[in-house]
C-alpha cells in the first residue's frame, strides 16, 4: 500500500540504542522451518515423487498478511535488525526480514544438491548441469515467495546504504539481484488498499451519515402575532352556549 526508502546515514543515530539481536516476534519459526524442509525432501526422496514448490514456499514464507517488509543488503543485517527492533518497540510493528531465513535457504540448496545433483558414485562432486538446474528451481521458488510476501505486506521499506546502492559509470543501481527483484516487484505489482483502511473508511462514512441524519435542517422564523387575539377556552364555551344557528359562527367570531 505504501513504499518508502530510508537512508542508513539518516536513521543510524535514531536506532543506535536498539540491540542488534532480534527483539521482534519472528514471522517464521526457524526450527520448525528446518523440520518441514527435511520432511519435504525426505518425502520426495523416499517416494520418488516431485518436490512440491508450494510446500517449500509456504514453509519459508507463509501466506499471511505482514505489516512491514524490510528490503536491505545482506551486509546490513545488523542495522536492519535495529530498525526492526525500533519499529517493534516504539510502535508495536512487526517487520519481515528475509535475511533471517537466508541460512535456511542456503541449507535447502545444499540438501537438494546432495540428493539430486551428485555425480553417480561420488560424494563430493556435483553434476554441473544438474546443479544449475536445481539452483534455477530454488531461485524461482524464492523469487515467487518474496513477491508474494511483498504483495501481502502493507508497507515496504528499502534500507539505502553503500552496500545496497552502488554507482557504476555515474548510474545509481545495485549489484544485488535480490534487491533488484524486490524493488522491481514494488514498482510492478498493483497497490492494494488494506481491508482495515476500507473498514475504517466505511465506519467513518456511516458515522458521518448518521450524524448528518440526526441533525435535521432547522431554520428559525419569527412569529408575527400582533394581530392575533387571545382566544380563551371560556370564550369558546360561552360561544357554544349561545346556540347560534349554523352559518353565523364566523360572524360571531369576527365580532369578538
Amino acid at each position: 500500500y505504501k513504499a518508502y526508502i530510508v537512508d542508513e546515514n539518516e536513521i543510524s543515530e535514531l536506532i543506535s540504542v536498539y540491540p542488534e539481536e532480534a527483539q521482534y516476534p519472528p514471522i517464521v519459526d526457524i526450527e520448525q522451518l528446518k523440520i518441514n524442509i527435511r520432511k519435504i525432501l525426505f518425502h520426495a526422496q523416499s517416494t520418488d515423487a516431485a518436490l512440491k514448490a508450494s510446500a517449500l514456499w509456504d514453509s519459508f514464507f507463509p501466506c499471511i498478511d505482514i505489516p512491514v517488509f524490510l528490503s536491505h543488503s545482506s551486509h546490513d543485517k545488523t542495522i536492519v535488525r535495529k530498525l526492526a527492533n525500533y519499529l517493534y518497540r516504539e510502535f508495536g510493528i512487526i517487520s519481515f526480514i528475509d535475511s533471517d531465513l537466508w541460512g535456511c535457504i542456503q541449507e535447502l540448496q545444499v540438501e537438494i544438491d546432495k540428493q539430486f545433483c551428485l555425480q553417480p558414485g561420488k560424494q563430493h562432486t556435483y553434476d554441473y548441469d544438474e546443479r544449475n538446474y536445481s539452483t534455477a528451481h530454488t531461485h524461482m521458488i524464492l523469487s515467487y515467495a518474496l513477491t508474494r510476501m511483498i504483495n501481502q505486506s502493507e508497507c515496504f521499506i528499502f534500507l539505502k546504504s553503500d552496500n545496497s546502492i552502488a554507482i557504476n559509470d555515474s548510474i545509481v543501481g545495485t549489484f544485488s539481484p535480490w534487491i533488484f527483484h524486490e524493488l522491481i516487484t514494488v514498482d510492478t505489482i498493483e497497490i492494494t488498499r488494506p481491508d482495515r483502511i476500507d473498514d475504517e473508511l466505511t465506519k467513518s462514512i456511516e458515522s458521518s451519515v448518521k450524524h448528518f441524519s440526526e441533525q435535521r435542517l432547522k431554520v428559525h422564523y419569527p412569529i408575527p402575532c400582533s394581530r392575533l387575539l387571545h382566544l380563551l377556552p371560556r370564550m369558546l364555551i360561552a360561544l357554544k352556549a349561545l346556540n347560534i344557528p349554523d352559518g353565523d359562527w364566523e360572524s360571531y367570531l369576527n365580532s369578538l
